[in-house]
């Protein structure tokens, strides 16, 4: 079938059988804010002759773009009536110090997204390449905003494509080296999970820069970020990264998508297992997000299938943000299913000093967790993200980027218990409680005894006490993911008389802190207390006296227990010997 004058499609063209010409007239596929047209998947159907694309990007977007120019017989001049361009022969504003349309070399030993690797044309008369992706600057120059439309006119890609795809080894490691720009080659949004591809040694993520947000957005697995998608928009170019030696990448019409993709990016899904952490400035704009995910057959390590590598903005104004692991930073972090607590660093990378805020969207796909923390390592801060979604925090500029947060994933858990040896005592003839620590998944211990004393940081502490009241004791049990659990007890300290006397009024008792015994006593009148210490053999190691003691109180004794050791304390008062065995 040949056409018999001008055509232009504004939605698809679906050629199922037989073979339309374009009769030399004008074949034009419509881009607009809203859709843009395309050609559907042949399956005994054919096009020849000239057609011509357009391509429309919103007056929002100023700075690199991945563009994609998929027809053959075309030249670089053909951008010129639609964008500012410039140095290369031929560029409608001049040649200037660099280019505004690049092509990228894989082969150049660089790290990735390094100048030296962006190679311009040498002119205007340069063939366009249907599979190389153009990293294109489009800018207003000063002007006012205001959309664009980019068209192009060449015979139609179409058919088998074999993409060009390389792997050089270079001293800057595998995670630098293989990534290669490539071109939409059809003028249809196409599907990158289409099981019509054929792959080899290919990561399974996708990467497009978008300049509107000023980050990387892209997908992987069927895992968005940033917003990105697993549909390659028509004249969209994207990046890929080879993990290895011969690497191979082959497109046929299948791959094509049914819908019309948008140029840059659709909405972030949150599905089960999947945690987004998103970072906004302080004025609110989202600035950049990554994603975490569950998924059996994941491994801590990077998985060529379900992860993606975080790609700093190109923007220098952006922060960015990803999960760290194993001298890696992930847009996606895909983990495998948990049976034990887990740590995840988490790093954000600040150019403008300033507040910002981290949202956790898809809490509740871990609500199973005993606890899920997050630790600022700067402040010591710990949020617990099963109460909390956001936290807001200063930052000065940090380009080194150290990880700065940490992900507590609790999956054990932990219970505190204890049991105390006592809970009553008597200030004066027994103030001394030992605990009995009975945490279960505890690897971090401490003791709050009620009496604003110091934390213990004892496993099975003794405390004692030397004033009266009820005291609430506190164990808090945690383990090396932060997780903690509290547990509490009341001790009552009180004048009850104790069995060393038989007068009510009067009464004495001795506590040992360490190497250093107190005397707790209880006079009605002054009384006189000698104080005298027996090693086992029975020899005097030391003497105290005090001539008068009254009333309620405590006094240190002025010698200390000299070794570990079984020794005997006797008290002499108002006609009273009262024997001591102190172990210390």
């Amino acid at each position: 079938v040949a056409v018999n004058s001008d055509v232009s499609i504004k939605e698809s063209l679906l050629l199922n059988r037989g073979t339309l010409t374009s009769n030399g007239h004008s074949f034009t596929l419509l881009s607009d804010a809203n859709q843009t047209a395309s050609i559907a998947a042949f399956s005994d159907g054919a096009f020849v002759g000239n057609i011509t694309l357009q391509r429309y990007i919103p007056a929002a977007v100023e700075g690199w773009v991945n563009i994609a120019l998929p027809v053959k017989k075309a030249t670089i001049a053909a951008l010129n009536d639609d964008l500012i361009t410039y140095g290369f022969v031929g560029a409608n504003s001049g040649m200037g110090a660099n280019s505004s349309i690049l092509t990228y070399d894989e082969s150049v030993a660089a790290p990735f997204a390094d100048p030296t690797s962006f190679v311009a044309p040498l002119s205007s008369n340069d063939s366009i390449n249907p599979l190389r992706g153009y990293w294109v600057y489009v800018t207003n120059n000063g002007a006012s905003a205001a959309d664009k439309l980019i068209d192009i006119s060449g015979e139609l890609n179409s058919g088998r494509q074999e993409f060009a795809i390389s792997y050089t080894n270079t001293a800057y490691g595998p995670d630098e080296d293989g990534w290669n720009l490539i071109a939409n080659p059809y003028p249809s949004a196409i599907d990158w999970n289409s099981p019509a591809w054929t792959k080899s040694n290919i990561d399974n993520a996708i990467y497009v820069y978008d300049a509107e947000i000023g980050q990387f957005v892209g997908e992987v697995g069927g895992v968005k970020f940033n917003k990105g998608s697993n549909l390659i928009a028509s004249s969209q170019s994207f990046w890929i990264h080879a993990n290895a030696a011969s690497p191979s990448l082959v497109a046929v019409e299948a791959v094509k998508a049914n819908s019309n993709a948008n140029y840059y990016k659709t909405t972030g899904e949150i599905s089960s297992g999947l945690l987004r952490i998103q970072l906004n400035e302080s004025n609110g704009n989202y600035a950049d997000e990554t994603v975490v995910q569950v998924k059996s057959g994941a491994s801590e390590y990077f998985d060529t299938e379900f992860d993606a590598y975080k790609l700093t903005s190109l923007d220098a104004s952006k922060p960015g943000i990803s999960t760290y692991l194993f001298g890696k930073n992930f847009a996606v972090n895909t983990i495998g299913e948990l049976q034990n607590d887990f740590e995840l660093s988490l790093r954000v990378q600040v150019r403008t000093a300033g507040n910002y805020q981290l949202n956790f969207k898809g809490l509740q796909n871990f609500a199973g967790m005993n606890c899920f923390l997050l630790e600022d390592l700067i402040t010591s801060d710990i949020v617990d993200l099963k109460m909390d979604s956001t936290y807001t925090f200063s930052s000065g500029i940090d380009t080194a980027g150290f990880p700065r947060f940490m992900l507590h994933f609790g999956v054990i858990g932990v219970q505190a218990s204890m049991i105390p040896s006592q809970t009553t005592l008597n200030l004066f003839s027994n103030p001394t409680v030992c605990f009995t620590n009975t945490s279960i998944g505890a690897s971090n211990i401490s003791w709050d005894f009620g009496d604003g004393s110091p934390l213990d940081w004892s496993l099975n502490p003794c405390h004692t006490y030397t004033t009266l009241g009820t005291f609430t004791v506190t164990l808090t049990a945690s383990n090396i993911t932060k997780c903690s659990q509290t547990n509490s007890t009341q001790i009552t300290v009180n004048t009850v008389t104790g069995s060393e006397t038989n007068q009510a009024s009067e009464s004495i008792g001795i506590s040992k802190e360490s190497t250093q015994l107190y005397a707790n006593y209880n006079f009605a009148n002054n009384t006189k207390v000698v104080f005298k210490l027996f090693n086992l053999l029975g020899e005097q190691i030391g003497e105290a006296q005090v001539e008068q003691l009254q009333n309620s109180g405590r006094i240190p004794l002025l010698f200390a227990l000299p070794v570990n050791g079984i020794y005997t304390l006797e008290l002499f008062y108002n006609n009273t010997r009262i024997t001591k065995k102190i172990i210390n």
